[in-house]
């Protein structure tokens, strides 16, 4: 972690008198809680039709709004938490002199900066709930400008027909210890996923590592501004968070790769290293707020507040009761609408405070402690407490790992402390909501915590243990059916796909009962195409489509291609096609040839009586071409030997099978394509 920093924040309607030993002209922060919303506004559900429902939601993305609703009924997604604060009320606050530095809409409170003599102004203020007493500003020069982004080469790409687990250099061990590869190998790279990460400081637009990084905004908290570079004479206030942010986001294959490097991300700069103050935390909750807005599905924070500068306030140990400080009641709001808060434990294991700092000891953060390569617990690494809930929650990977240098913008460095195990369980948890997308918050942790490695002997220490994505997923194609992300070929006017697919199964099968569907809709014209893949329980399955006419379109053609097992939609996912290049790539550890094998559908389909099954090889090899029902049961077997190449064709006479649905299987040599079959008698 950056620091342990902590406060002790109350709730509670008290008036705190300023230190006697203050000076009128002394500048200090208080936190000002407000009674309301403004005109007696106080908490409630806003439904689409209350007039306060537009302006609650102004600031809320459609991404934010459709998070929301995966763990939230409809009456409950927005409130009047949503509303900012009353503009009056900020209006009387500044009129008495001080000047607001920070406010959360969430606990409807303002940070103010001033003297002791408009202290006593703010106390009169009718709206005013409560107020809390923070730290003397020390004199500070003007902010500094930002400095000037560099540009270098882009970053290399991976070499062709490789494995990406073959290029992981220096973070391989990490990312074998984590279960990445795993994942990686299967075509899940965090796909789909939105991750914001809170820290000091990125250097993401100059180290080769982070360049190609998807980030799609940034806010800085601290000078109020939409850049998170380094201010010039600040050394290394942004070296934190660029190590950390690589972990996930890193791409430099044959040096470096993060966990999830095909997330989208979002970069807020809410910690000033200059100093140890209780704005931190509200700098903490506003960048919360901004990322929750913007749809973001996890957040990883490698900082923490446990100690802060004299004379202010220090936490005390009964504080630490996930609910209180102020920082951890920002992570329980975020955590129910719907995003999974991700915290560094605290790297105070070894020292007379060795608790888990704020705010991972929040009742719904993930706080995760760090361990070695062999799953040992960091003696650095903060503990739990003792006679209430749980902490920490897991534990990953935090000592020798690797990750960018700032100081060096083509360097891969090592570190240490639970600053780089939190990322490296954000990116587990990516991987496991890019697989399912719609998993919930508690499910992504479940599944980390039933399968890490001290599940049945969490203790506050490891938590649950060390969480491995491999095993995870294992348990998750146990519940639920999911596909990598795809990759394609696409040569002679035929594209081929292919997919990873894991779905349940009873012990001793090999296949699934029900063919997954893949429809391909080209947006500009509407044309759409179809086929279907009778896919492994657990590898790779392939897609076969004729499309003679695309990727002859100046720029190339755009596909969206949607895979679905009966009526569940496992992926939609965008394709562009210009010449014989199909992109994007995918991780996925396997190569894709466009089949030069042809089955045309049926003829007729639905049929009465027999129907004529059409197909053409290239070559001379062994065909079998089965029909199988919905069950997944063989009903007839129509070739099932060596033919030459050239097209053929073979009756079927389904006399004496039951009506409904089939499906037909070609397999010629190391090709296989599946197509529906309708029987209505």
């Amino acid at each position: 972690m950056i620091r342990t920093l902590l406060l002790g924040l109350f709730f509670a309607c008290v008036l705190l008198a300023p230190p006697a030993t203050l000076s009128q002209d002394s500048l200090r922060y208080y936190r000002l809680y407000l009674k309301d919303k403004g005109a007696g506004i106080t908490f409630r559900y806003l439904s689409p039709g209350d007039p306060l429902y537009p302006q609650a939601t102004a600031h809320l993305t459609p991404r934010a709004l459709q998070r929301r609703a995966k763990v939230l009924p409809e009456n409950q997604r927005v409130s009047t938490d949503d509303l900012p604060i009353y503009q009056p009320y900020l209006d009387a606050i500044g009129s008495t002199g001080a000047e607001i530095a920070q406010q959360s809409r969430w606990l409807n409170s303002v940070m103010v900066r001033t003297d002791s003599a408009t202290y006593q102004k703010l106390l009169a203020l009718p709206f005013l709930d409560s107020i809390r007493t923070a730290r003397t500003l020390q004199p500070m020069p003007n902010p500094f400008g930002k400095s000037t982004a560099r540009t270098h080469d882009d970053a290399p790409h991976a070499k062709a027909g490789e494995c990406i687990t073959n290029q992981y250099g220096l973070a391989t061990t990490q990312n074998v210890v984590m279960g990445f590869d795993q994942a990686h190998q299967m075509g899940i790279a965090g796909e789909g996923v939105l991750i914001g990460v809170m820290d000091a400081g990125f250097d993401w637009r100059n180290h080769l590592a982070l360049r190609n990084a998807n980030v799609i905004g940034e806010r800085d908290f601290v000078y109020g501004d939409s850049s998170t570079y380094d201010l010039p004479g600040e050394v290394n206030s942004e070296g934190h968070g660029t190590i950390v942010a690589s972990t996930i986001a890193g791409y430099l294959p044959g040096k470096f790769i993060g966990g999830a490097p095909r997330a989208t991300f979002l970069f807020a700069r809410t910690e000033d290293i200059r100093r140890e103050r209780n704005i931190e935390e509200d700098h903490y909750v506003a960048g919360l707020e901004w990322l929750e807005s913007q749809g973001v599905d996890i957040t990883n924070a490698s900082l923490g507040y446990t100690t802060f500068d004299p004379p202010e306030q220090n936490h005390t140990y009964a504080e630490l009761d996930g609910k209180t400080a102020f920082a951890s009641r920002g992570i329980n709001k975020a955590a129910t609408l719907g995003v999974l808060c991700v915290n560094a434990a605290g790297n105070d294991g070894a020292k007379s405070w060795r608790y888990v700092g704020v705010p991972a000891e929040a009742d719904s953060a993930v706080a995760v402690a760090a361990v070695d390569s062999a799953g040992q617990i960091a003696a650095f690494s903060s503990r739990g407490f003792r006679g209430r809930g749980l902490k920490p929650d897991v534990a990953a990977m935090g000592v020798k790992v690797f990750g960018a240098d700032a100081s060096d913008t083509a360097r891969i460095t090592s570190a240490q402390g639970t600053s780089l195990a939190s990322p490296l369980a954000t990116a587990a948890a990516a991987l496991l909501l890019s697989a399912r997308p719609d998993l919930k918050p508690w499910e992504v942790r479940q599944l980390l915590t039933s399968t890490a490695d001290h599940a049945t002997s969490p203790d506050t220490a490891y938590g649950y243990g060390l969480i491995n994505v491999g095993r995870a997923l294992l348990k998750l194609s146990q519940q639920k059916p999911f596909i990598g992300f795809p990759k394609a070929g696409y040569a002679n006017g035929r594209l081929a796909v292919i997919g990873w697919v894991s779905a349940p199964h009873a012990a001793g099968t090999e296949a699934t009962a029900r063919p997954i569907t893949l429809q391909a809709v080209n947006p500009a014209t509407g044309e759409q195409w179809e086929a279907q893949a009778i896919p492994p329980y657990s590898g790779i399955a392939q897609w076969n489509l004729d499309l003679p006419n695309l990727g002859k379109t100046p720029g190339g053609d755009s596909l969206v291609l949607t895979f679905t097992l009966g009526t569940e939609v496992l992926r939609t996912t965008g394709l562009r096609i210009e010449g014989e290049a199909a992109t994007p790539a995918s991780f996925l550890c396997g190569e894709v040839v466009p089949t030069q094998t042809i089955i045309t559908n049926a003829a007729p389909n639905p049929l009465r009586g027999q129907t004529t099954i059409t197909f053409s090889i290239e070559r001379d090899t062994h065909v079998a071409l089965r029909v199988f029902n919905t069950l997944g049961q063989q009903v007839a077997t129509l070739i099932d030997a060596q033919l030459p190449a050239g097209r053929h064709s073979v009756r079927f006479n389904p006399a004496g099978l039951p009506s409904g649905a089939y499906h037909y299987s070609l397999v010629a040599g190391s090709e296989a394509s599946s197509a529906p079959l309708i029987y209505l008698p």
